[in-house]
């Protein structure tokens, strides 16, 4: 049982609302919004990087093509 928990602690939902990006953890139900992350005016955008804890950084930009899956592993 102890590995379902470590498991579900390691999955954000990652949600596009817009032009923002909201990031929810379903385990502390702490959230980060990114604001204009995905801007509809493309000289507004930016690559935006995400570090949490001891895992790799990860893309915002990568994080949106993954979209279409419920959670993204971190």
């Amino acid at each position: 049982m102890a590995g379902d928990c470590h498991s579900c602690r390691d999955q954000l939902i990652v949600s596009l609302v817009d032009e923002h990006v909201v990031m929810l953890d379903p385990v502390t139900c702490r959230s980060l919004i990114l604001r204009q992350v995905n801007a509809m005016d493309i000289t507004l955008r930016g690559e935006v990087l995400l570090s949490i804890g001891s895992y790799p950084s990860v893309a915002i930009s990568t994080l949106l093509t993954r979209q279409s899956e419920a959670t993204v592993q971190v």
